[in-house]
């Protein structure tokens, strides 16, 4: 089974995720709202993938991922962002971010690609 984090300041979009990744009854699914909580329940669980929105409020997406990019067993993380793809590429490979989806994107979309990611 799988460990999956979900972190970002969106209720909305947190729910519309979980919801959508509960639909493989492999996915083991959590959510933080924020970059403090986020460490905090990466700390309890140990999440084999990290779901990070890269602006939060409080701590962003990259500064989650370049806390725990450190630590063992380092989990798979994609950021969830809105930025241009030609300023993003840079960043995720400094911050220890292994992919990048852009908002907006498909839920079904977003789960495909996990699916990829542990094939």
């Amino acid at each position: 089974m799988k460990k999956i984090l979900i972190v970002d300041d969106d209720s909305t979009l947190r729910f519309l995720i979980s919801e959508t990744l509960k639909l493989d009854d492999e996915n083991n699914v959590f959510e933080a709202a924020d970059g403090l909580e986020a460490i905090r329940v990466y700390d309890d669980i140990c999440p084999d993938l990290v779901l990070l929105d890269a602006m939060m409020p409080v701590m962003s997406g990259f500064e989650v991922a370049e806390q725990i990019k450190v630590k063992k067993p380092k989990p798979v993380i994609i950021l969830l962002t809105a930025q241009a793809q030609a300023n993003i590429n840079f960043e995720i490979s400094q911050y220890g971010i292994d992919h990048f989806l852009s908002k907006p994107f498909s839920p079904i979309n977003l789960l495909q690609f996990i699916e990829k990611i542990f094939i």
